[in-house]
């Protein structure tokens, strides 16, 4: 396994985590090489965590940018879980988006990788760069204490993971 793919298991399905929508991608990894499809699974759940049956799933799927591959309506009367499918010829990330309307309008959000390590900056880093975050970092460090906090979330822990909301102080 690549190492930039190894902590995507980790950090990727909390951009999954919604109120009522489950989404899953098929390779645990969650990486996936150029031209590879992603299959992405979807479900909305109730309060008692079953898939409902009534209602229309919007599920979208983009590059994190400007480039939409696919824009779909789901009538789970018809499906309870739905599958989307995509794919990106070059490196980057595929996110895909729900979005749910009942009571309230329910998202979520997951994302996967294609060829992370190969990913290319989209412009050359300004000469200032490594100074100006140098002395914002010292600024941060001499006026706020870290006061570092960790939160389980047994809502969104399962079997399989364990969930954490991770903070730190900041200005």
């Amino acid at each position: 396994m690549k190492k930039s793919c190894l902590l995507a298991p980790l950090l990727l399905p909390l951009l999954a985590w919604a109120q009522t929508i489950e989404i899953q991608a098929n390779r645990d990894t969650y990486c996936y090489a150029c031209g590879e499809p992603a299959t992405f699974r979807l479900c909305v759940r109730d309060a008692q965590g079953a898939c409902i049956n009534t209602g229309k799933l919007q599920v979208t799927l983009n590059n994190f940018g400007s480039t939409q591959m696919s824009n779909l309506i789901f009538d789970l009367s018809q499906a309870t879980t739905v599958t989307s499918v995509g794919t990106l010829n070059e490196p980057g990330f595929l996110k895909c988006n729900a979005l749910f309307k009942a009571d309230k309008t329910y998202t979520a959000t997951c994302a996967v990788a294609y060829d992370p390590e190969k990913i290319k900056p989209g412009s050359t880093r300004p000469a200032d760069f490594d100074a100006f975050w140098d002395d914002a970092i010292k600024k941060l460090d001499a006026e706020v204490p870290l006061d570092p906090r960790v939160e389980r979330l047994d809502a969104y822990s399962n079997e399989r993971h364990t969930a954490y909301r991770v903070s730190f102080a900041t200005f």
